[in-house]
């Protein structure tokens, strides 16, 4: 297929998507297809490094200059399925916590595998009692970076330090940093209104 065919079929799936009060407002092919272009070239897109993370308890904003990336989302609604017949409908029964994972670098001396590892020693003591809340909840805060380099927050979370690792070492990465993945777990799913049955932090 041609380049020129190969546009024409894009610019004809553009123009499908359009809403079709541009068309009901008599605008030609080639003018919804210019408009569409200049949209697009206005539109901001976010790009998969605009972003910075803040983790308390491992340097605050210092984390960033270790992180290489980072892996999360809010909640998952659960459902089970009903049945009438042979028929079905779905019934939404929970909200789970998402696990968080963030993949860092780390310096020659271990600072973040050592930090991280004094994190996950305040959650279950060697004896095997379990600490308060307040001694190892963490708050972790993702921004979004805006194209002025602004930090703008997107979302924080409330988080149980749960793993460090698993780490690989390879004698051929001798032109690669060394990195390892930090998980967490959310606390809870819901809101400010937990605090009134939730242990106070």
């Amino acid at each position: 297929m041609a380049v020129s065919d190969l546009i024409a079929t894009a610019a004809k799936s553009m123009v499908g998507a359009l809403p079709s009060f541009m068309f009901a407002a008599g605008l030609g092919e080639a003018q919804i297809n210019k408009l569409t272009a200049l949209a697009l070239n206005k539109i901001l897109f976010a790009q998969g490094w605009m972003f910075a993370v803040e983790v308390d308890g491992i340097g605050g904003m210092g984390i960033d200059f270790f992180m290489k990336d980072i892996t999360w989302g809010t909640y998952t609604i659960e459902t089970e399925p009903k049945r009438f017949g042979a028929n079905e409908y779905n019934q939404p029964i929970a909200r789970t916590a998402q696990p968080i994972s963030m993949v860092v670098r780390d310096t020659n001396a271990g600072l973040i595998y050592d930090t991280f590892k004094s994190c996950l020693a305040n959650v279950i003591n060697d004896d095997g009692t379990i600490n308060l809340q307040s001694a190892y909840l963490m708050d972790i805060r993702i921004y979004r970076l805006q194209t002025t380099g602004v930090p703008t927050l997107m979302e924080s979370l409330s988080v149980i330090p749960t793993q460090c690792g698993e780490m690989t070492f390879s004698k051929d990465q001798v032109s690669e940093y060394m990195s390892f993945p930090l998980s967490f777990v959310q606390r809870k799913t819901f809101g400010d209104f937990s605090d009134i049955f939730l242990p106070q932090v």
